[in-house]
């Protein structure tokens, strides 16, 4: 019956609460007016991210980008600790305005820095907090999508055309034909990376790094970081590491003066470091590089939770609430960073205080499964049984029918109704 963080899992598995996480502030989401969800198949399950994620999926690949979109929001709200929503509503959102994914791409200023754009910026900056090594597949549609519309304005401009399906086809035969040329080496590695070829991307980015020797500090970075993810997912861990030091250096080069999008940050690129140190053991390097991100960002909080994970597993408890105290002190709205905080209040014994902390999310996260099980033990463990009683059955009505954790909530609170 105890939480599950499982999107949370991938670095640090054993640990109940591990380090492996970040966050989401619901002021991008969860106070936006909610839009209607989308119609599942029949017989899908209205509780399930992923339902509503792969829903989203299907709709973006039919260029329905604005259900889609709400798709994606729906399983934001479901599962505020996953990543892949966020990064996957960010895109759809994208293509849902052609005018300024054309500006957007070629970093137009006014475009670029205005609200509705930062915005996006913003949802994959956090996916990027849950997840540095998200698997950015998608922005193969962004880069079909952006050329079909610069296809398409030169149309216009020249012969007052607007055959979409003419132009689409044009633009995969050109695509087919520049992927051929040596200046495409950059693209190539990319394609082998959104085909999950990652042997053949490390090397097919090694090769764009080549080519990029003169070319500015900010894309190289890029390559570099490319290049580190493609070797993370091959589980090429130190040559992961590796890279990301590459990529620090390169960005530290960089002209301050060159616009620079949400998700490039320096703490960032600390922070994947830091992840992928602590996969490959390296606990000691970890938190150096955890702790120069704070130093590039004193309100990075992942990196306090990450520290909090680590203190944890070390058996440090105070430690890991004083690092835990942090990351929310500087977040107070970020959901994940609450229930990591109770969840440690309540593995403590300190019931009370992992209620005080999950209150707000009963508002802000009223969808979320996790915050009302995690309620329910703090008051099981007080001796609550009506309120126990009451939170597990929320619990029932919001988790999925496929979590396992059911049959025994399901006991727990049969017991609790007991004499």
């Amino acid at each position: 019956m105890l939480p599950r963080f499982a999107r949370l899992a991938a670095f640090l598995p054993g640990l109940l609460v591990p380090a492996a996480l970040a966050f989401l502030s619901p002021a991008t989401l969860a106070q936006e007016p909610p839009p209607a969800r989308p119609r599942l198949s029949a017989g899908a399950d209205t509780n399930s991210a992923a339902a509503y994620y792969f829903l989203g999926l299907d709709r973006l690949r039919a260029d329905q980008f604005e259900v889609a979109a709400t798709a994606f929001y729906w399983a934001s709200r479901l599962a505020p600790d996953w990543a892949d929503p966020l990064y996957g509503r960010r895109v759809a959102l994208l293509l849902t305005r052609p005018d300024h994914l054309v500006a957007y791409m070629e970093d137009v200023e006014s475009v670029v820095e205005s609200p509705e754009v930062r915005h996006l910026d913003s949802l994959y900056y956090q996916a990027l907090l849950l997840d540095p090594f998200l698997y950015t597949d998608l922005e193969y549609q962004v880069v079909m999508h952006y050329v079909t519309e610069r296809e398409l304005a030169e149309l216009r401009r020249q012969y007052l055309r607007t055959d979409v399906e003419l132009v689409r086809l044009q633009v995969e035969d050109k695509v087919r034909l520049y992927l051929r040329t040596p200046a495409a080496a950059g693209w190539r590695a990319w394609l082998a990376y959104a085909e999950r070829r990652m042997d053949d991307a490390v090397k097919l980015y090694a090769e764009a790094l080549k080519r990029a020797r003169n070319d500015e500090h900010r894309y190289r970075t890029r390559l570099h970081l490319q290049r580190a993810r493609s070797f993370y997912l091959a589980n090429r861990r130190d040559s992961a590491v590796a890279e990301l030091g590459r990529a620090i250096e390169e960005n530290r080069r960089r002209d301050e003066r060159v616009l620079a999008r949400l998700y490039e940050s320096k703490a960032l690129l600390e922070h994947a470091l830091g992840v992928a140190l602590e996969s490959n053991d390296d606990l000691t390097g970890a938190r150096a590089a955890y702790g120069r991100a704070l130093v590039e960002d004193l309100a990075f909080y992942p990196a306090h939770v990450r520290l909090g994970g680590l203190l944890a597993a070390a058996g440090d408890t105070a430690g890991a609430r004083a690092e835990y105290e942090l990351a929310l002190e500087v977040a107070p709205e970020a959901p994940v960073v609450r229930i990591l905080l109770a969840n440690h209040h309540h593995g403590s014994g300190d019931h009370r205080a992992a209620l005080t902390t999950l209150e707000p999310l009963l508002e802000s996260e009223p969808y979320w499964a996790e915050p009302y099980l995690l309620r329910a033990l703090a008051l099981d463990g007080l001796g609550d049984r009506e309120g126990a009683a009451a939170q597990y059955g929320k619990f029932l009505e919001r988790t999925e029918a496929a979590d396992d954790r059911r049959d025994a909530v399901a006991r727990r609170l049969a017991a609790l109704g007991s004499p």
